[in-house]
């Protein structure tokens, strides 16, 4: 028997990545047979150091399945969205951050069943390690990878999902890597600059077909992350940047969030005046005709939470 560890089909961010391979060496440690099938491309929030490292763990596209297969899934649990080879019925692990399917997975699962309120699915991996007792055994890299997760995931702790875990796993993890290196802002140097190289697909790698109720709108919904955003729009103009999402989307309702981790906010630019109208009345921010700025951090899985289900009244989101 084997397990397969995977994931969703539509990219391979860093929390997937940093997942996938420290669960596959836990298992490993645990002398249990495994095997990672990631099927999504790689996004930008994977610097190059790391993509290398993946793709020496990263064995196949698509297993070849056995019956006695089983299956452990990371950082997604809506089926929707899994891999095609995913049999439901040999499911025996679910690790995920994003709420609800929690009810569906924890009547099957039970304790296994691993969907907690927290910044990052590379804590609950890190949790893992804590609970089997195989932390000291962690390869220096895995850490770096679970550490950097856990930043870009919790905008370096500053995204109202961050939660004390994330603290405590982030902790632990950098006090396993070498101390003369500033991992965050090494980080976000290096996607930055494979971001500028290839803006356009970044961007593709990064977005998803979203569909909202009242009114009735799909739309396509991209993020980047960026240490500094005013910089990369004085490389990368609003002007510049709306006409390559149109010409990526056309005839189609697109929001693109730049997300400055530096200064603590978002640059929001759509080419859809009713997006933005929804965003206005539950995301306090600065218009102007070009760029919404918000007045603190939003993950996409936050703005889409509150455009989904608005808050009642006028109240905006701005709490820090």
């Amino acid at each position: 028997m084997t397990t397969i560890i995977t994931a969703g089909s539509r990219y391979v961010d860093i929390d997937v990545l940093a997942s996938g391979i420290a669960y596959k060496q836990l298992l490993n440690l645990q002398r249990q047979e495994s095997t990672l099938c990631l099927s999504g491309p790689f996004n930008a929030t994977i610097p190059r150091e790391m993509r290398l490292y993946g793709e020496t763990e990263v064995y196949c596209k698509e297993p070849a399945i056995e019956d006695e297969d089983v299956f452990v899934i990371v950082d997604v649990s809506n089926p929707h969205y899994f891999s095609s080879f995913v049999n439901l019925n040999q499911v025996i692990a679910v690790f995920d951050h994003h709420f609800g399917f929690e009810k569906y997975w924890h009547a099957r699962l039970h304790e296994m069943a691993k969907i907690e309120a927290v910044g990052a699915c590379a804590t609950l991996i890190w949790e893992a390690y804590v609970q089997a007792e195989q932390l000291d055994k962690m390869p220096q890299m895995t850490a770096k990878l679970l550490y950097l997760a856990i930043i870009s995931n919790t905008l370096n702790f500053r995204a109202h999902v961050t939660h004390q875990r994330d603290r405590n796993a982030a902790v632990d993890l950098l006090a396993r890597l070498p101390a003369e290196h500033d991992y965050v802002s090494e980080y976000y140097r290096e996607i930055e600059s494979s971001i500028s190289n290839d803006l356009a697909m970044t961007i593709k790698s990064d977005t998803k077909e979203v569909l909202i109720q009242n009114p009735n709108l799909t739309f396509q919904f991209s993020q980047i992350e960026l240490w500094d955003s005013e910089k990369f729009l004085k490389k990368h103009s609003a002007e510049k940047i709306r006409s390559l999402m149109s010409s990526m989307f056309p005839d189609k309702s697109w929001l693109l969030s730049l997300v400055s981790v530096k200064a603590g906010y978002n640059y929001l630019l759509s080419n859809s005046s009713t997006i933005i109208e929804k965003i206005s009345k539950v995301i306090a921010s600065k218009n102007n005709a070009l760029v919404m700025q918000t007045e603190r951090l939003w993950l996409r899985k936050e703005i889409l939470r509150l455009i989904e289900s608005p808050l009642h009244g006028n109240e905006k989101q701005n709490r820090v």
